[in-house]
Formats: C-alpha cells, sequence, structure tokens
C-alpha cells in the first residue's frame, strides 16, 4: 500500500496510533517501504508537528475522530501545517467529510498479505525507522536506527531469551516506544 503511495527508501511514513494491529502493520509496511516514524499520540500538536517537519512525513497514519480519544483532532491540526505531507492513512472513524483521506481497512484489502507487492534490495545501513525520545529536556530528540540495529536487537533477544527458559514474558508497550516491534513476538524468537 505504501509502495504505491509512492514511498521509497528515504520517505518517512510517520503514524500516530494506539495499540492495534493495524499499527504493527503500518510499522512493518512502512520499514519495508521506506522508513517508520513513530509518533506517541500522547504528545501535544505541536511537538507532531516538530517532528514530521523534521522528518519530512510523506504519508501519516492516523486513528480517524473515534470516540474517547483526541488523535484524529492532534492529526488535523498537524496536517494543516506539513507542507512534505501527500497523504493521510486513516484507520478506523474515518471522517466522511474529508474525502482526500484514505481509509486504511478499505485500501489493506485490495492487498493479497502473503508477501511485499514490490521488490526492495535493503542495505543493513538504510534507515529502517526513527523514533523520538519522550522530550523530557524540550523539544523531542530523533534517533535513526538503520535495519541492521533492528536485527542485532533481534539477536540479542533471542540470545538472551535462550539463556533463561522460562522468562516471565508479558510486555505491552506503546508502538512509539523503541522495543515495541519486538515484544508482541518475544515467545515466537525461540
Amino acid at each position: 500500500m505504501l509502495h504505491d503511495l509512492d514511498v521509497g527508501p528515504n520517505d518517512v511514513v510517520s503514524y500516530l496510533l494506539p495499540n492495534l494491529p493495524q499499527t504493527h502493520y503500518t510499522l512493518w509496511g512502512a520499514e519495508a517501504a521506506g522508513i517508520a516514524n513513530p509518533i506517541n499520540p500522547m504528545l501535544e500538536p505541536k511537538a507532531i508537528v516538530d517532528i514530521c517537519s523534521t522528518v519530512k512525513t510523506k504519508v501519516l497514519v492516523t486513528l480517524g475522530d473515534t470516540t474517547g480519544t483526541d488523535i484524529w483532532e492532534k492529526a488535523r491540526a498537524a496536517r494543516k501545517e506539513l507542507p512534505d505531507l501527500e497523504h493521510v492513512i486513516c484507520v478506523s472513524g474515518r471522517p466522511s467529510s474529508e474525502k482526500a483521506i484514505i481509509d486504511f481497512n478499505d485500501e489493506i484489502k485490495k492487498y493479497s498479505g502473503d508477501g511485499l507487492s514490490f521488490t526492495r534490495n535493503i542495505a543493513a545501513q538504510d534507515i529502517a525507522s526513527i523514533y523520538h525520545t519522550g522530550g523530557t529536556t524540550g523539544r523531542p530528540k530523533l534517533a535513526r536506527r538503520t535495519h541492521y540495529n533492528e536485527i542485532i536487537m533481534a539477536w540479542i533477544l533471542k540470545k538472551w531469551l535462550d539463556s533463561h527458559p522460562d522468562p516471565p514474558c508479558f510486555a505491552v508497550y506503546p508502538c512509539s516506544i523503541a522495543t515495541a516491534p519486538l515484544s508482541p513476538g518475544w515467545r515466537h524468537l525461540r
């Protein structure tokens, strides 16, 4: 889906989502096609705009207008201030009055799910993701992770799990935290 929106290896897909299956699909798809930029949806709109502007967000994936959350309002506010933004993809709660919004759940049905619909040769030094700090010292700082970094993190976690036969492994992190992509699959690394 993201590749079909012209996301390439140097393009950033930012997402402003709570923990949902679509959050993981977005992360993995963004890293396969370009660069994932998870953003904590609890940040204030100004911080969201700062992060998206700094990384030159091309696609923003966000939760739609949903009861009990202000994520859509933050995304709408940020959208107006992002000149590099070309597409907004909405996960549930799509506002019908905004026709330029792509419905994630409708769009993903166009793809088989059994592999990528494109070919990309990923080098170890290619940037896979950009994570922001908590911003406790002012403006959040950005940390770039390569595909090699992510493979090493998975390898280290596997080694740790191998040395601890039955560790208690229940971890749920917000998907804007750097270790979140690994936590749902810890048990499957054995």
